[in-house]
């Protein structure tokens, strides 16, 4: 499924691109994807919870018998990109890497941010940009309406600044 929303995202029209809703369709498409995919997996791994009915997980809300059953579909998520289970695995796993005695201990960590309103060369290259214009009078609205409607170029500045960075370093 990523394969072929990457296909389609980089067709040379780019309609699907410059579309304001299909990256968020592909995205949910993938998600539900992947959440069918780690139901799957629990129903198969957990024989015995495949039988429970609607009243009877209801039933285990209103008890407050639902906590084991929580935490293991919980930790069936962990694998869905953005939800709160798949954040605690990912910081579970920084802090054992920070902790691993192979690591000794991290020298540097840092998280990186595009300042994409201030990349002048950048906006050079979006449809909207006007040679010979003053950067102050492409207004905010303009940037921010190319930056959305053209994620491959601004994706592609980050990378190479990114890049260049580490090399640097």
């Amino acid at each position: 499924m990523e394969e072929w929303a990457a296909h389609l995202l980089h067709l040379k029209d780019g309609h699907f691109a410059h579309h304001p809703r299909f990256h968020y369709w592909a995205l949910n498409t993938t998600m539900r994807k992947t959440a069918k995919q780690a139901s799957s997996w629990y129903l198969t791994t957990h024989k015995d919870d495949s039988h429970l009915s609607v009243e009877d997980i209801q039933d285990m809300l209103n008890t407050g018998d639902a906590h084991q059953l929580a935490q293991c579909v919980s930790h069936a998520a962990d694998n869905l990109p953005g939800s709160k289970p798949f954040w605690a695995k990912t910081q579970q796993e920084l802090i054992a890497q920070i902790r691993s005695p192979e690591c000794l201990s991290p020298h540097v960590f840092f998280t990186s941010s595009s300042a994409d309103i201030q990349w002048p060369d950048m906006h050079q290259n979006m449809p909207n940009y006007v040679p010979g214009q003053e950067e102050e009078a492409h207004s905010y609205r303009t940037r921010m309406k190319d930056f959305n409607e053209n994620p491959a170029i601004a994706s592609y500045y980050f990378q190479r600044d990114g890049v260049s960075f580490l090399g640097t370093i």
